[in-house]
Formats: structure tokens, C-alpha cells, sequence
């Protein structure tokens, strides 16, 4: 309720208004430039990106070197349809839970625009950050809703079969995609 307060706010004051939670990247297609060039043409009062999530192979790929696009480093994802998020809008906005979708259940999806979450960039990262998060204290309703418990997954069996095998959204696959080449210098 406070992004969306913020986000009706902001609206007051710029044409276009993005809202991403901080392990989410909205990027166009390289074919469509940068996301300043995309913005330059944007005029839709929202659009819902298309959902994709990194996935770290430590068995094939090293560590993520953090001085160095994070693209170059990574070659598979998948797309997860709950992150086709309306991130990018004109008009005041009314979220689900999450930013996962609107309110009203409505979709205008933009195959030129990505939301690419990196919740699973790296897998000792993603551990690492699991165990700072699994020492908080949870709100109780996120407890009773079941929301983002896949947060404080930390014993190895555990996170290693949610890292490889739970999109954390039911019906939803992990069907890895090589990236196209074309990606590998976005970011």
C-alpha cells in the first residue's frame, strides 16, 4: 500500500512511472535500444513486461564476479509468468500482493519489454542472502499467508531442490532458455 501510495504520487509529478522491487531489471529488447530509447516512444497508460528469471548452474557456470555484467556471466533462464508484472505505467496503479499483477486482473503484455528477476543470479549469493533473511522477524500475516517463504529456505537439501526445481508459484515450470547472445552486454 505504500508503493502504490508513492507510485499514485509520482504519478502527479512524471509522465511514466516504474515500480520494480530491487532484484528486478526492466530492460527492452536489445533490438529496441536502451530503456531511455524505449521510454522515448513509450504511450501506453501501463504495460505488463514479460517475466523471465536468471538461474546460476554451479555446476557449469563460477561464481557471479560482481565487477562485470551479469549477462556475460550467465546463460540460461526461464520465463515465469507471474513476473510479467505492470511495472510501467502512465496512470495511478492498483496491485495484488506482491506487484505480481493488477488488481483488476487486467494484462496488456509488451513482448519488446523484460522484467528479468535475479533472485537466483548466483546460488551462494542467493544462499547467503536466504540466511540474513531467515534470522528476521516476520510479520505475522506474512507467516499466515505463506508469503515469500521460500526466503528463509536455508538448509542445503532444502534450497538446493527450490533453487533448481520451485518457480515459488504453483503450475509454474522451470523450463530453462539459453539467452540469446544478444543479451550478453544489457547488463
Amino acid at each position: 500500500e505504500t508503493i502504490q501510495a508513492l507510485q499514485h504520487k509520482l504519478i502527479d509529478s512524471y509522465e511514466v512511472v516504474m515500480v520494480t522491487e530491487v532484484d528486478e531489471l526492466v530492460v527492452p529488447v536489445p533490438q529496441r535500444g536502451t530503456l531511455g530509447d524505449y521510454l522515448d516512444h513509450f504511450d501506453e497508460e501501463w504495460v505488463n513486461c514479460l517475466g523471465y528469471e536468471l538461474l546460476h548452474l554451479k555446476d557449469s557456470e563460477p561464481g557471479l564476479d560482481l565487477s562485470r555484467p551479469i549477462l556475460s556471466q550467465r546463460h540460461h533462464w526461464f520465463p515465469n509468468t507471474a513476473y510479467d508484472k505492470a511495472a510501467l505505467t502512465m496512470t495511478p496503479m492498483t496491485w495484488r500482493v506482491g506487484f505480481h499483477g493488477r488488481a483488476d486482473y487486467h494484462y496488456n503484455l509488451e513482448p519488446d519489454l523484460r522484467l528479468i528477476h535475479l533472485h537466483r543470479m548466483d546460488y551462494e549469493i542467493c544462499l547467503a542472502r536466504h540466511r540474513l533473511r531467515r534470522g528476521r522477524a516476520w510479520d505475522q500475516r506474512d507467516q499466515d499467508e505463506k508469503w515469500s517463504l521460500h526466503n528463509q529456505i536455508t538448509e542445503t537439501e532444502s534450497f538446493e531442490r527450490w533453487f533448481y526445481e520451485d518457480s515459488c508459484f504453483e503450475g509454474f515450470a522451470i523450463n530453462l532458455e539459453e539467452i540469446p547472445p544478444t543479451w550478453q552486454d544489457v547488463f
